[in-house]
């Protein structure tokens, strides 16, 4: 981490940075933003509401207004405004969700520095690609001798073991081996998709760099899907062009995303990342260079450096959807989920992840995937953590004499037992069963096992 991240948690909040202060002053937050709070996946679901609901709850635009929101709520006092003018109440009840947080925000203060007091309170948003984390939040006594950091992140889901991830980085940016997965897949899976799709597309050696390049970004937005589509074209390589733009137009054939060729491409693309990850342990790059670099990751993310220098524990602020109610809560992940067992013959392929064990009994588990449309846009790791799987139960097999007790036991079949019954003349049998009907047979004196 650099000496810039190292300081920025504990900079004054005065010093806010000139893009963030023009953003906020252009789009200030508005009585009516708070509905952005209550959009909740959870609850969504729970509602019986189209999935697309459910998905759209958690798209960026919405993450980023909660947590415009979550910060401005945060720097609240109860004599605000909104708090007044608000009719719907929903003011109100984040604000109150925010004291309840803040307080368990102080009472780790205190712990730390032995004070009795709450200290003065600062709350800063963070985020982007410099911060591993949403939010700096720093408490002080009264003459700064006393301070503490809390770097908090802010997930919309009710527990840790609903996150997708916990961190997520670029496999172009991270490719982790010396034969990255974009490499491969150009390689590879390229080829095999546009079979699949139907295009004779001609790529070499000399298009993999601009190739590679424009498939790493990792935020598209509707210009970026314009400029491919365009005669234009998004790079300087009319191949790396005609190619980004039949991926993308194939997705959006109708059904969106949902063609059969389009599944069947989805298809060799999670291929291509199986036998990638398989040729990964068959050519021993599972190593214990690959643990170490997994490791500096978890520190530098999991653990980013107070004002002395020490690592500290992100601390998760959730949003819990229970008895018709979102409420925030806050979480921690256990200190040794983070840290590594140094044997790379643990490390299990499975078959889209690896898992690498931990001291804590659970595992890392570091997820390839595509971000945007399969096989076309930000190949990424996503980081979480796993429990071990639990083993599948094994139906014990029934010994022979078992069965054929059971046989015994059972006696003859209903249509048998009929048979016999009208043989003999006895009539008023077609609904009876099979006890009954072996009671009239035994009533008439006529033998049937």
């Amino acid at each position: 981490m650099s000496k810039k991240t190292a300081k920025n948690p504990l900079r004054s909040l005065s010093i806010t940075p000139p893009k963030t202060r023009k953003k906020k002053k252009k789009n200030p937050i508005k009585i009516t933003d708070i509905r952005y709070l209550d959009l909740h996946a959870e609850e969504e679901l729970a509602k019986k509401r189209p999935e697309k609901e459910a998905k759209k709850a958690n798209n960026k635009k919405n993450n980023d207004m909660r947590e415009a929101l979550i910060e401005f709520i945060f720097r609240m006092n109860d004599s605000h405004d909104f708090l007044e003018k608000d009719n719907s109440g929903r003011w109100k009840h984040w604000f109150k969700q925010s004291l309840k947080i803040k307080k368990l925000l102080q009472d780790m203060y205190k712990k730390e520095t032995g004070e009795t007091e709450d200290g003065k309170f600062h709350i800063r948003q963070r985020g982007g690609s410099t911060y591993s984390y949403d939010f700096s939040v720093r408490i002080s006594n009264n003459n700064n001798t006393k301070r503490t950091f809390i770097p908090l992140e802010y997930k919309h889901q009710g527990s840790l073991g609903k996150l997708p991830q916990f961190y997520q980085v670029g496999n172009v940016a991270k490719p982790f081996f010396s034969y990255p997965y974009h490499e491969y897949y150009f390689d590879k899976g390229l080829p095999e998709v546009n079979k699949v799709i139907g295009v004779d597309i001609k790529l070499d050696e000399s298009h993999k760099k601009t190739y590679s390049k424009a498939i790493g970004k990792s935020v598209w937005s509707g210009k970026d899907w314009d400029k491919i589509k365009s005669e234009m074209g998004y790079t300087n390589s009319s191949p790396v062009n005609r190619q980004l733009k039949t991926l993308r137009e194939h997705y959006e054939t109708s059904p969106h995303g949902k063609s059969q060729t389009y599944k069947q491409r989805q298809k060799v693309v999670t291929k291509t990342i199986c036998d990638y990850l398989k040729l990964m342990r068959e050519s021993n790059f599972i190593n214990l260079n690959l643990i170490n670099q997994v490791q500096d990751i978890l520190l530098q993310k999991q653990k980013p450096p107070d004002h002395n220098g020490k690592p500290k524990d992100k601390i998760y602020m959730l949003c819990e959807y229970k008895n018709d109610t979102l409420s925030w809560k806050t979480d921690t992940y256990d200190k040794d989920d983070y840290d590594l067992i140094k044997d790379p013959t643990k490390v299990i392929v499975d078959p889209e992840n690896l898992l690498f064990p931990t001291k804590s009994g659970k595992y890392l588990s570091i997820r390839l995937r595509w971000q945007n449309v399969s096989g076309m846009c930000n190949p990424s790791w996503q980081f979480n953590i796993k429990l071990p799987k639990k083993p599948k139960k094994t139906k014990k097999k029934k010994s022979s004499s078992n069965n054929n007790t059971r046989k015994t036991r059972s006696g003859p079949t209903v249509k048998k037992l009929k048979t016999i019954a009208k043989e003999n003349g006895i009539t008023g049998i077609s609904k009876l069963k099979k006890s009954e009907l072996m009671k009239r047979l035994t009533n008439n004196n006529i033998k049937f096992t």
